[in-house]
């Protein structure tokens, strides 16, 4: 409780602190603090150290502008929709993984030096943790990016630690990129209707449990 600054207060003043974190930080009830476990003190901002984490919250999946005219002022437009457009499908993903992983605890980087999409908390008997990066695409160039997001969120998060990495994809990708990832020891997801889908024998064992 020290962070809080409630180290050696009363019983009382430690409840009405914690009590004070609903609704902050993705945490809304009793169940929310004690699912987070030893990783709340990561959900709390601190003059010295802001919060690095958050729980991992439904995100919004309004659709995006309807064009017009293609000028260069709808030009710039259309990038725009397409931009709203890939964050749709990102949003989407992420809400379907909350759905589909809702017995885990899931949370979410909130500090710029790791905005991870999603870490799923002891997702196997050994107590690991999955950094998972959502992609709204299987394009190469997403694929690129998500891999150098996942080595340096994992490097910030975990150090030189094992890793295990995953990247979810709105569709089953190419071969070519399943064996690049692969090749980096980096996990394939992705959903088949409600079903989440793997190329990776080290998630076999993960998906049949969350699939059932």
């Amino acid at each position: 409780m020290s962070r809080l600054k409630v180290g050696t207060a009363s019983l009382e003043d430690q409840y009405s602190s914690l009590i004070e974190m609903y609704n902050t930080e993705g945490i809304n009830d009793a169940a929310d603090l004690d699912q987070v476990g030893d990783d709340l003190f990561d959900l709390i901002n601190t003059p010295n150290k802001p919060a690095t984490k958050k729980l991992l919250q439904k995100k919004p999946v309004n659709e995006g502008v309807v064009l017009t005219l293609k000028d260069e002022k709808d030009i710039n437009t259309l990038l725009k929709a397409k931009e709203i457009s890939q964050k749709r499908i990102h949003n989407l993903l992420t809400n379907k993984v909350i759905g589909k992983l809702g017995n885990y605890t899931l949370l979410e980087g909130s500090s710029d030096i790791a905005m991870f999409d999603v870490l799923v908390k002891n997702f196997d008997n050994s107590a690991n943790d999955l950094l998972i990066e959502v992609k709204s695409n299987g394009d190469i160039a997403n694929i690129r990016m998500a891999v150098g997001q996942l080595f340096d969120y994992w490097y910030q998060l975990k150090g030189d630690s094992d890793k295990y990495l995953a990247i979810l994809l709105p569709e089953e990708p190419s071969a070519y990129i399943k064996e690049m990832l692969n090749w980096l020891d980096i996990s394939l997801l992705w959903f088949s209707g409600e079903r989440l889908q793997t190329s990776s024998d080290k998630l076999f064992s993960f998906l049949e449990n969350v699939n059932q």
